[in-house]
């Protein structure tokens, strides 16, 4: 006859990750810097090319050490990207910005 794991009292089932690190914020990071936006293109917005640049630096910065992240962080609340015709749309990529901003923090 097998016990029902149900009735198992729960010393000895156990919770094979008690005392494990919380891992659900660098899971949120992860999962973030590895989703690749889309960016609508404008008659004027942001250059291509150093929004693209940027976002793979973003894509990057769970292998990088805190120090870089920090510098990361601070040029993404303060990009100045260049302007360019048939540019990203400013708005959509500075909320993205803001978003990966707030995520490496």
């Amino acid at each position: 006859m097998v016990a029902d794991p149900a009735s198992c009292a729960p010393s000895l089932v156990g919770d094979p990750l008690a005392g494990a690190p919380d891992h659900s914020r660098v899971d949120a990071i992860v999962a973030f810097m590895s989703s690749e936006p889309t960016f609508a293109i404008l008659l004027r917005g942001y250059d291509r090319g150093a929004v693209d640049a940027l976002v793979r630096r973003i894509a990057t910065a769970g292998d990088a050490s805190t120090e870089e992240r920090a510098r990361l962080r601070d040029e993404l609340r303060d990009p100045r990207l260049p302007r360019a015709p048939r540019g990203y749309d400013s708005r959509e990529v500075d909320r993205y910005l803001a978003e990966a901003a707030s995520e490496l923090s």
